[in-house]
């Protein structure tokens, strides 16, 4: 703040000082662009102060933190002729705060406050736009970014840009104009009818942006223009055939042919050089010369560059007024699209087509046809064999009348059914067997890819009703037989998606009795408490190893023995019934307790 004050003099006398007035001088000067908190600035950036009278020199701070004490602070000073300050070499993505103070010869400004703005963090793609259709020879465009170094670009076929057909290379800066060449470049010898993905990046001294990405369609035809397709009444003395340039290629093909397979002995075929883009030169135009009378002509043309050549594009005139009717285009009948389990011995069916005379089938393993299979038939059917197991096929049909040929029918795919399960083999009791325990064990061999196995026995061979179960192992402890009783046995395997057949029907029987005569080593093995809480005694002479199974086969407990009687503890395991298996000598021998 300041004061003052002013009086009047004259030869003779001086007048009495005014009344004091003040005044304050301002503290800051004010920032003027860009605008705190603007996005996509370039990494060069031009900042701007509103200029204040009386201010000798204008500082500067730029920084990446609002504290303005980073590593990469930055700071600037000039004199009053000058309003703002350039700033080259920002790093993309970056936010940025600046801040200005103003300076005389005797004094300072306050900083201002920091306003921020955040650069960039890709630059702009042009064209083509994402998922263009453009010719195999085409530019890629983006814009300028301001005093950068260089462009990278890079145009792949897969988006992980790494296979080996990656184009890429690198355009020096040029200027900020988006007009000049180091903003655009010619990619050729492109793939037909290929999606690719291109992008681009800039480079200064300091950073690298981040990739602009887009994708691209290229053409996988040439455009026919003249004649139009199902000209009648073409003069005899010939036609241009006329196309439209396909940008970039090697070479046209012309074929003409009085079939559309463009397979007999009228084929011509052509090949011209190309010349550039324009639709007007010798390139894209063929004189036929003398034609037959009433006789259809088919011609088609493709382009060639030096990796690629693209699909046909065909149309057919006519030296009479009789349109072309084609044999009719094969529907499919069976088997049905997607099915399922299908036999490898398989025949495939189809409607009868009007004009046919034969029909040419395909099928592979692949729905692109590759390494296919090619058979003809007179009628509107064909049986295969030998197919594989667990295979899915793809198959169409395309007819014939002996000189044109139709469409392709639709695609179907069927998968033939999964390699069986072998049956299981019984393994004990053994067929036939006498005077079995009434708690026994049933064995099997493993059945390879099998997951589950279900078991039955019944007192019926026909099994009309049966005792049954699931279980994963090769082997399950059945008990509460009955005494002198024939049962019947049999196992079948899964894999959770189909069953094997079911095994031979064995069969066992039971004791008929039970005596001291009788007594073996079965009776002489004690087992207490049971039901148990969990600990349990087991007594026996004998006794080798013992293997302890729960309701679903798992082994929970497996130990070797040299004791007449033993405690286990299966106080920690889940309550229900476990199986015990205990081996005397070369006998097993099954037990079942309860943990409750």
């Amino acid at each position: 703040k300041y004061y003052w004050r002013a009086r009047g003099r004259h030869a003779v006398d001086t007048t009495e000082w005014t009344e004091a007035w003040n005044f304050t001088v301002t503290e800051l000067i004010t920032l003027s662009s860009p605008l705190s908190s603007s996005i996509n600035q370039n990494p060069q950036t031009a900042i701007f102060i509103n200029q204040r009278t009386g201010i000798d020199f204008y500082d500067y701070q730029v920084d990446t933190v609002a504290s303005f004490d980073s590593p990469l602070l930055e700071e600037y000073s000039h004199d009053d002729n000058y309003s703002g300050k350039t700033l080259y070499n920002l790093r993309f993505g970056q936010k940025y705060y600046w801040r200005a103070r103003g300076r005389h010869a005797v004094d300072t400004t306050e900083w201002t406050g920091a306003w921020n703005f955040t650069v960039k963090e890709t630059l702009t793609l042009v064209s083509p736009n994402n998922g263009d259709y453009v010719w195999t020879g085409m530019f890629i465009n983006w814009n300028s970014m301001p005093s950068v170094n260089s462009y990278q670009y890079q145009v792949d076929t897969v988006n992980t840009f790494d296979s080996d057909v990656l184009i890429e290379g690198q355009n020096a800066y040029i200027n900020s104009s988006s007009s000049n060449a180091d903003t655009e470049k010619y990619i050729n010898n492109l793939f037909f009818g290929t999606t690719y993905y291109w992008r681009v990046r800039a480079i200064h001294d300091t950073d690298t942006c981040e990739w602009a990405v887009r994708t691209f369609n290229t053409r996988d035809y040439v455009t026919l223009n003249t004649p139009t397709n199902e000209s009648l009444n073409i003069s005899t003395s010939g036609i241009d055939l006329d196309w439209n340039s396909h940008y970039g290629v090697a070479f046209y093909d012309l074929e003409i042919d009085k079939s559309n397979q463009f397979n007999s002995t009228d084929l011509q075929q052509i090949s011209t050089v190309y010349i550039n883009s324009s639709n007007n030169n010798a390139d894209t135009y063929y004189q036929t010369g003398v034609l037959d009378e009433n006789t259809i002509y088919f011609w088609r043309v493709r382009a060639r560059n030096t990796v690629d050549t693209c699909a046909w594009t065909t149309r057919w005139f006519s030296t009479g007024n009789t349109p072309l009717e084609l044999p009719e285009i094969p529907v499919l009948l069976s088997p049905e699209n997607e099915a399922l389990n299908q036999p490898t011995d398989i025949t495939f069916d189809w409607e009868n087509a009007a004009n046919a005379t034969e029909y040419i089938i395909e099928y592979a393993d692949n729905p692109e046809f590759n390494s296919s299979i090619e058979n003809t038939s007179s009628a509107s059917e064909y049986f295969v064999s030998g197919l594989i197991l667990d295979q899915t096929y793809y198959w169409r049909v395309y007819s014939s009348d002996g000189i044109n040929i139709s469409e392709w029918s639709d695609t179907r795919s069927f998968t033939t059914g999964l390699m069986p399960l072998d049956i299981p083999v019984l393994i004990s009791p053994a067929n036939g067997v006498t005077n079995q325990l009434t708690e026994l064990t049933l064995d099997w061999n493993s059945v390879s890819g099998a997951t589950s196995y279900e078991y039955q026995y019944s007192t019926d061979n026909t099994f009309a009703t049966y005792n049954n179960g699931t279980i994963s192992n090769t082997e399950v402890l059945i008990s509460g037989l009955e005494y002198d009783t024939e049962y019947f046995w049999r196992i079948q395997a899964t894999d959770g998606s189909q069953f094997s057949e079911w095994s031979e029907v064995w069969s066992f029987t039971t004791k008929n009795y039970v005596g001291l005569s009788d007594i073996g080593k079965n009776e002489l093995i004690t087992i207490y408490p049971n039901p148990t809480t969990g600990i349990f005694t087991i007594q026996g002479k004998g006794i080798q190893s013992i293997q302890i199974t729960n309701i679903s086969g798992q082994i929970v407990k497996q130990l070797t023995i040299n004791n007449e009687q033993f405690t286990i503890d299966l106080s920690n395991y889940s309550k229900g019934i476990y199986f015990i298996k205990i081996q005397i000598d070369n006998k097993k021998i099954s037990k079942k307790i309860i943990v409750n």
